[in-house]
């Protein structure tokens, strides 16, 4: 959960905090407006429901985490949410919300302002694992609809955002997947034109994370797709990437970062979502660093601890069954 708030005159900072401070420690539902709210909710999950492009991503953690609460739809089911009641809720916000907050504060605040009068609880930091759980019992998961165009996911388990594997992991992202020069979108969509476009992200939370491949690709294709990004995947895991692609990488990588840091919501939204959860001292220079010292071997080391048949995840949404595919 991350709400921003900005402000255009450093005079009317007084309004972060009062309306943070009404945010995080004030409970202030009413039945009237939980009762709306659930409402809402009930039409987003339709929405959502509806689009396999959006849905993918919650059929395809459900698949990979099956016993982690938070992943069999982050927003709930229709059941889940008729359920809640408003004491779930302000009991939530006083659990959560006014425990574990953190704010970040970029631009020309007062340097001498105490944040503590926003009035948060200690904070409590959770210890982040260092080893991945590969005891999954099933690796594919279909939700069939009448589109003919199929929605994929192929991913690995991987580690949480403060995990030094995680530096490792942007730079193989970037190059697998990440833009039209990289491996899998020459290969998909330039060699073969198999697909239009292939995006590969990370997925990190605070005590786990996943290195996913999107893309979208008809019926007849989807098995030779999945073929050519296992295959990719299983040679990495061999080979790993060549010097001269991970300091390709390393460059755009920290030159984009450069230039998105130029404003100071870039800034903020950086810390939110870039930075190790558990270490309030890091700050954005410490990622570029840190992908700086990215070497050649901690990469082709990390290809191989993830890139296992044992750690493959594959969830597909279109009109077809299991007999159409195999991972």
């Amino acid at each position: 959960i991350h709400i921003d708030i900005s402000v255009a005159d450093k005079e009317d900072f007084q309004v972060i905090i009062d309306t943070y401070k009404s945010i995080f420690t004030e409970n202030i539902f009413s039945q009237e407006i939980f009762d709306k709210e659930k409402k809402v909710i009930q039409t987003e999950l339709e929405t959502r429901n509806s689009n396999p492009s959006i849905s993918i991503f919650e059929q395809y953690l459900t698949l990979c985490y099956p016993n982690n609460s938070n992943f069999p739809n982050i927003i709930g089911t229709k059941e889940s949410i008729d359920s809640i009641t408003l004491d779930d809720v302000k009991a939530f916000h006083e659990k959560v919300m006014s425990t574990d907050a953190k704010i970040i504060l970029c631009g020309d605040f007062p340097k001498d302002y105490d944040l503590g009068d926003i009035g948060f609880k200690k904070i409590t930091n959770v210890n982040l694992p260092e080893v991945i759980n590969f005891s999954n019992s099933k690796f594919t998961s279909i939700n069939k609809n009448e589109n003919n165009l199929c929605q994929m996911i192929l991913g690995v388990k991987s580690l949480p955002i403060g995990n030094p594997k995680y530096y490792d992991l942007e730079i193989i992202t970037d190059l697998i997947a990440g833009g039209r020069s990289s491996e899998l979108n020459k290969i998909l969509r330039y060699k073969k034109a198999l697909v239009y476009f292939v995006n590969g992200d990370q997925l990190v939370f605070s005590d786990t994370g996943s290195l996913i491949i999107k893309t979208a690709v008809s019926k007849n294709n989807l098995q030779e797709v999945v073929n050519v990004i296992k295959d990719l995947l299983l040679e990495l895991s061999v080979k790993g990437f060549s010097e001269e692609e991970i300091n390709k990488s390393k460059n755009k990588l920290l030159k984009s970062k450069s230039m998105q840091l130029q404003t100071v919501k870039s800034w903020a939204d950086f810390h939110t979502y870039k930075l190790n959860p558990t270490n309030s001292e890091q700050n954005c220079f410490d990622y570029l660093n840190n992908i700086n010292r990215v070497t050649l071997e901690s990469v082709k080391e990390t290809c191989a601890v993830l890139f296992k048949e044992s750690n493959f995840f594959l969830a597909v949404a279109g009109n077809l069954s299991e007999a159409d595919f195999m991972l």
